[in-house]
């Protein structure tokens, strides 16, 4: 079955930066926590004076809404790559925290591993897989990783008491997050389908979590403790291990996501003065600060604090800032320009609409150019390309690809647009 990550009917926009602050409704802050593959939906939470949290979803086009069926005290953690399911917390009448899942069908609990609590804190890219914290019998939080097939299974720890799931690769077979040693330090954990907990290392010191992964599970992202007992970000490979990113010039950094390919990074470092900053941290680049490169973007006194999120591409960055019209803490959504792709922007004046279903994908193009379209998988290898086509309904059948995250490059003329499609066997 094919999932597209874009909505039928969306007009391509011109390449431009943008930032866009969410607001508040009314509320004391809210914070962005996750994003869709094309950075259209956003999910996070706002919080009024009392600092009672509710779980909001924004749409482009449509603002953002506190979702329905949620008790005070809940926060959405995470949203599929086409935006259909959002992944989190709510507290229930008793006060216990307990993870859900919201999709098509409704509302959704997820149990425990039986104790009180539960947090759910991502999901796969169809939405299938879902990971994060349960308590146990005991009362102690594990890792969990959920399907519907299979329920809430405990990942184990490192022979400590505790662990917890933060991130879930694109097909939902491995999983990282942060669990007990033997002597109660937190150590980053990488855990594949097979059952094997891995423990990345650290930096020098005792301590270490790990927040985000590549598509494909190969690239881990988090902090690790340094000798002297200062949080570095880190980016880890199977090869190169653990790499530390660096700083802003301050003490501690923190990376919080990553983009499909493991190549871009963003999280928070501090600064010399000691202010925290969204980064944005790219191999050749090295770490930047989002307040610097789109400084254009920013009104007097507006900051971008902390980034939280990625789309799979790195073209959208979505995390909280200070936002100097309201005063306030909110979730911000930044358009980076596309400056990680290849391709030239399309006009705003064209449209083309991808949707797809079983093993098709159906494009509507008004254009008069022919038109041609390529797949490319994560690593930017043609797996597939149809064309030159005249305008007008265009059906492809792709079979046979492997779950995962794609890219459909369509070419009209000398235009190109790139739209990702998630496809689920």
């Amino acid at each position: 079955m094919w999932a597209t990550a874009s909505v039928v009917g969306v007009v391509i926009a011109s390449s431009a930066q943008t930032l866009t602050w969410i607001g508040t409704m009314g509320g004391a802050e809210s914070k962005a926590l996750a994003l869709s593959a094309d950075g259209r939906v956003l999910v996070g939470y706002i919080a009024n004076n009392a600092g009672i949290r509710r779980a909001l979803v924004w749409r482009e086009g449509q603002g953002f809404q506190i979702l329905p069926d949620l008790w005070d005290g809940s926060i959405a953690r995470g949203v599929s790559a086409d935006g259909g399911v959002i992944v989190g917390a709510t507290t229930d009448e008793n006060g216990f925290k307990r993870a859900f899942r919201l999709g098509a069908n409704g509302l959704a609990e997820l149990g425990t591993l039986g104790g009180g609590s539960s947090i759910a804190t991502a999901v796969s890219f169809s939405g299938a897989v879902i990971v994060g914290g349960a308590q146990n019998g005991s009362g102690f939080w594990r890792a969990f990783r959920w399907t519907q097939a299979t329920g809430m299974q405990e990942l184990g720890t490192f022979g400590g008491a505790e662990s917890y799931a933060y991130a879930v690769s694109a097909n939902g077979s491995v999983v990282v997050g942060k669990a007990h040693s033997e002597i109660g330090e937190w150590r980053a954990f990488r855990w594949q389908i097979a059952g094997r907990m891995e423990d990345l290392g650290t930096l020098g010191g005792t301590w270490a979590e790990a927040y985000g992964v590549s598509a494909d599970g190969e690239v881990v992202v988090g902090w690790a403790e340094h000798p002297d007992g200062f949080m570095g970000a880190f980016r880890w490979t199977a090869t190169e291990g653990m790499r530390d990113l660096g700083t802003l010039g301050g003490a501690q950094s923190k990376a919080l996501a990553v983009s499909s390919d493991g190549s871009i990074v963003v999280g928070w470092s501090d600064t010399p003065t000691g202010k925290r900053r969204a980064f944005r941290w790219t191999p050749h680049r090295g770490m930047e600060d989002l307040n610097v490169v789109y400084a254009s973007l920013l009104a007097d006194g507006s900051e971008l604090l902390e980034a939280r999120a990625i789309t799979p591409d790195g073209r959208y960055i979505a995390g909280w800032g200070y936002n100097a019209a309201t005063g306030l803490l909110e979730a911000f959504l930044l358009e980076t320009e596309g400056t990680n792709h290849t391709t030239d922007p399309m006009p705003r004046s064209l449209q083309v609409r991808v949707k797809g279903s079983g093993g098709e994908i159906s494009i509507v193009s008004p254009l008069s150019p022919p038109l041609r379209v390529e797949v490319l998988d994560l690593c930017g290898r043609l797996v597939a390309h149809y064309g030159p086509q005249s305008a007008g309904d265009m059906t492809f059948y792709i079979l046979s690809l492997p779950t995962g995250l794609y890219f459909v490059r369509i070419f009209l003329g000398t235009q190109v647009v790139v739209e990702p499609v998630v496809v689920v066997n």
